[in-house]
């Protein structure tokens, strides 16, 4: 039964001319620039490179970090003897223990050195990678570079002054008025000036009715609006 298995499906299950990996680890490696950090993350990828340095020589001078393998303590005796000239700020990387860096960290002390790279993303939980620096896409893998880095596509420095000035000038503008576009007063007069408007279109209604029907009409001092009389 088991050599019939084999016989009926060896040809579908037949992987001798598969090279998915080996051609993934040359997609992520071939295009990267000579001495270059490559931080992996995911076995797919890690393993995929692994395999072509050690067993086909490929791509030597690529420094491949495992961002797992950084995480534990038998890493840190191979920092030195497998990864020449790369630092490493701690004994791992662990940004919540004290022994620990950040990946943040390393890329702070590292990149004066050499370009970085990132195949399969970072750690979700560490985010000393951002604001100071991003992620721009490089064939599979993308390059670390630093945030305040302009492209010749992003608007010019000249455009950039204008904008500023031009907000500027918005903002000193809206400064002056008030909320529906009035310029700004006493917030204490303005309320007087109110209720003075409100009191003496009252003082007319009152003084004309009574007028009208021969009643005196004497007068009564607003308490809020000092200069303003009223009817009683």
């Amino acid at each position: 039964m088991v050599v019939a298995a084999i016989y009926t499906n060896y040809e579908a299950q037949n992987q001798k001319k598969n090279t998915f990996i080996s051609d993934y680890g040359h997609w992520a490696v071939d295009p990267l620039p000579p001495n270059t950090i490559l931080l992996t993350k995911g076995d797919l990828i890690c393993n995929s490179i692994i395999y072509l340095q050690i067993c086909e020589g490929v791509r030597p001078d690529v420094k491949m970090l495992s961002l797992e393998h950084m995480t534990y303590p038998w890493f840190t005796r191979h920092h030195d003897v497998l990864f020449p000239g790369v630092v490493f700020p701690a004994d791992r990387y662990h940004p919540s223990r004290p022994d620990g860096y950040s990946i943040g960290w390393f890329i702070d002390v590292n990149l004066p050195r050499f370009p970085i790279f990132i195949a399969g993303g970072l750690k979700e939980n560490d985010l000393s990678f951002f604001p100071k620096y991003k992620e721009a896409p490089y064939a599979l893998t993308t390059r670390v570079i630093k945030a305040f880095v302009s492209f010749s596509f992003h608007i010019n420095r000249s455009d950039q002054i204008r904008r500023k000035e031009k907000t500027e000038r918005e903002g000193n503008e809206n400064k002056k008025r008030g909320r529906f576009g009035r310029r700004k007063g006493n917030r204490e007069s303005d309320g007087r000036d109110a209720i003075r408007k409100g009191f003496g279109f009252i003082d007319r209604e009152i003084r004309t009715r009574n007028v009208g029907m021969g009643r005196d009409v004497g007068l009564l001092s607003c308490p809020t609006c000092s200069r303003f009389d009223v009817p009683r």
